[in-house]
Order: structure tokens, then sequence, then C-alpha cells
């Protein structure tokens, strides 16, 4: 039993720093048209959202690099340091943007600060996401890896979902001057006591047996070693989170956007509460089938109903549009719940977290970034709404064939998730 309560302990503190680090991460997004009135107050309204946003964007840019340095830090030293210190500055960083003074008051410096600290977001989360697949997949015994690899992704479901409805409740419950003043900033600054309470909760969970000696065991570079070993595994691997990448981005920021005249907007947030739930089901299942047969049951899917799923939308009738939409939230389940079981097999324990997080983050930078870039491109010659179903359902064909491949000629089949049981710190 004792061995039980600190596997759940593990379980528990892991999830909640996951929904945390996305929790800071989406509030630049939700809150960016406050934060460019106060920081750009002196520009008009469209420039002050352009700049807002290519602020955001660094979030993004940064993935892959935090995805490598976190990665050869959990590596080499240890998961558990690696996914506390992660969400201790994390929250700091997050704080820090709610006490920037604004641009009026100390110029460009402060801009300047902003992009540095929403750069750090996205470096530290990119390293938060895999790390916290591969401790769990290695410090969870028995056959439900997939199960509570599936419940990373539900978590950062569950940390944008928290995020967005703090905001709103603040939004709601501030005047209109406050908010702009002073509002904005009150979601930025509940992070740094929640970082403090989280990062003690992940200090009392297990390490890694394996690791206990890890200066003497390790004298090399995870990340030498991912391109110089595993570059043609991790190219394919890249690939093939591509149809994952293009259908989250879909269903996260495109549709929300482009379809207001069917949907109202609580539609989309409740969507994202399905995707929470289905996740773990599809881990249940994923257990029993193997992530890679999973995901290529949900790729076939992609490719034969995206398009006519996507179609339903702009059918006359409440009744198509509601199946068509809740199919599109089974179906980018149904990819997601084996996406992080599947890259964490995919390579050894040594180089495992720098292999996971580098493929998924540099994934979803190029094909969750480009996605609604090139939407709007296409958009100019053709509005149709089927053309980014098209898109997905190209991707999909596409990491459909290299899973084939790569199910040959990876390592998935030379490494175990298993690894030495944990031991208690």
């Amino acid at each position: 039993m004792g061995k039980n309560y600190i596997t759940y302990k593990a379980i528990v503190a892991v999830l909640l720093g996951n929904a945390f680090e996305f929790y800071c991460f989406i509030l630049f997004v939700v809150l960016s048209p406050y934060i460019g009135k106060a920081f750009f107050s002196n520009a008009n309204e469209t420039v002050s959202q352009i700049v807002t946003y290519g602020i955001s964007f660094c979030g993004y840019a940064s993935r892959p690099f935090g995805a490598m340095l976190l990665g050869n830090m959990s590596d080499i030293y240890s998961r558990k340091k690696a996914l506390c210190w992660s969400v201790l500055i994390t929250g700091i960083i997050t704080f820090l943007i709610g006490v920037l003074p604004i641009y009026k008051h100390v110029g460009v410096i402060t801009v300047l600060a902003l992009i540095f600290l929403r750069f750090g977001q996205g470096f530290l989360v990119s390293g938060e996401e895999g790390g916290a697949a591969v401790y769990l997949a290695e410090v969870i015994e028995g056959n439900k890896k997939c199960l509570i690899g599936s419940l990373v992704l539900s978590s950062v479901f569950f940390g944008i979902l928290s995020g967005r409805v703090v905001c709103n409740v603040v939004e709601y419950y501030s005047p209109s001057q406050f908010m702009y003043d002073y509002g904005w900033r009150i979601p930025f600054l509940i992070a740094l006591p929640l970082a403090l309470a989280i990062n003690k909760m992940r200090k009392n969970v297990p390490e890694i047996r394996w690791q206990s000696n890890t200066y003497q065991a390790f004298n090399f570079s995870p990340i030498k070693e991912l391109f110089s070993k595993y570059k043609k595994c991790s190219l394919q691997l890249i690939m093939c989170c591509s149809a994952y990448a293009s259908i989250t981005c879909f269903m996260m920021v495109y549709l929300p956007s482009t379809c207001k005249i069917y949907f109202p907007a609580i539609i989309f947030t409740g969507g994202i509460g399905v995707m929470m739930i289905m996740l773990p089901i599809f881990g249940f299942l994923s257990d029993i089938v193997t992530p890679s047969r999973f995901l290529k049951k949900g790729l076939i899917a992609a490719i034969i109903l995206t398009v006519p799923a996507v179609y339903m939308l702009t059918m006359p009738g409440l009744l198509f549009k509601s199946i068509g939409l809740f199919w599109l939230y089974f179906n980018t389940s149904l990819i997601a719940a084996p996406i992080f079981p599947y890259l964490v097999q995919s390579f050894p324990r040594n180089n495992r977290c720098t292999g996971v997080s580098f493929v998924f983050n540099t994934s979803v930078s190029i094909f969750s970034g480009a996605f609604p870039f090139i939407c709007s491109i296409i958009n100019i010659f053709n509005t149709s709404i089927l053309i980014p179903a098209y898109l997905i359902m190209g991707l999909a064909i596409l990491s459909y064939i290299l899973l084939l491949n790569a199910s040959k000629h990876t390592i998935e089949n030379n490494f175990s998730l298993h690894s030495t049981p944990p031991v208690k710190s």
C-alpha cells in the first residue's frame, strides 16, 4: 500500500505540474488584447495586436531549443530534478510578466524583457510535456503505460482550460478600465504560489533508480547522440507526429477563430473538456492493442473521415454540425492518446527525454505553427473550409506511411518502456 501511495503521489504531482505549465503558457494568448493595450498604448490597435502576437510566437519558436537542453539535463542528471526546476522557474517567469512596468514608464526595456520572459515560458514548457511523459512511463510499473501517457496530454488540456476559466472569471468581475490597468496581471501573479506548492509536491516523488549514480554512469551528450545515432529515426518520428500537430491546431486554434458563425465560443471550450475525458479512455485501449497500432487506427480514421466531418459543419441543421464537430474531437483524441507512449518507447532510456521532447516539440512548432499561416494564404484564393481538412488528410496519409516504415526501422522494438523500479528519495 505504501508503494502504491508513492506512485499515486508521483502521478498527481507530475500531472498537476504539467497542467500548471500550460496554464501559464496560455495566459499570454488569452490576455494578449490587454497586454497589447498596456505595453503598446501609443500604437494603434492593429499594430499593438500584431506586435503582441509576435511576442507570443516567441513561446513557440523556443520550444525545440528548450526540448533539447531540458531533455539533455533530464537524461544526464535527473528526471525528477528537471521537472522540479521546470515548474518553479516557470512560476517565477510568469509572475515577472505580471509585475513588468508598462512601456510608457521604462520604454523599450520592458518590451525586451517581455520577449525574454515569453521565450523562457516556451523554453520551459517544451521540456515539461516530454519530461512528464518519460518520467511517468519509467516510474509506473505494470501495463498502464499508455493510460498514464494519455493523461499527460489530458492534463495539458486541463491546464489550458483552467487558464481560460481564470481569465474569464477575472474579466467578468473586473471593471473594463481596471482590467486594462491591473486586472490582466492577476492570473500571472497567482502563478508563483501555485508553482511553490507544486514544486514541493514534486520534491517528494520517487527518483528513477538507474539515475542514482548519473555522474558516474553517463559521460556523453544525449543531444550529440540524438543527431548522430538517431537522426533518421527522429526525422521520421517528427513527420509521424505531423497529423497530430495539425489536427490539434485545427481544433484548438483554427476552428474557434473561423467557425464562430456555426457555433458559440462556449462549444469550443467545452470541446477541450470532451477531449480531456476521451484521452484516458483511448489511452486505456492503447494498452490493449499497443500504441503504434492504435495510432495507425486513428490516422486511418483521419484519412477517411476528416473531410466529411468538416463538410458537415457547413450543412444546415444543428444535428449535422454537432455530429461533425463531435467526430473531429473524437478523432483528435484518437490520434493524441498514443502519441507520447509511442515516442517514449522509441528511444533508449539514456537518451529518452532528449529524443521525445525534441521530436514532439519540433513537430508542434513546425506543423501547428505553420498550419494557420498556410491556411490563411490558401484562403486568399479559396475560402472553402474544406481546404484545412484536405491538409490534415494529406498529413495523416504521410504520417501513416512513415509510421509503417518506422515500425520496421526505428528502435521501438529494441527498447522497453520498463526500467528499473524507482526508489524513494
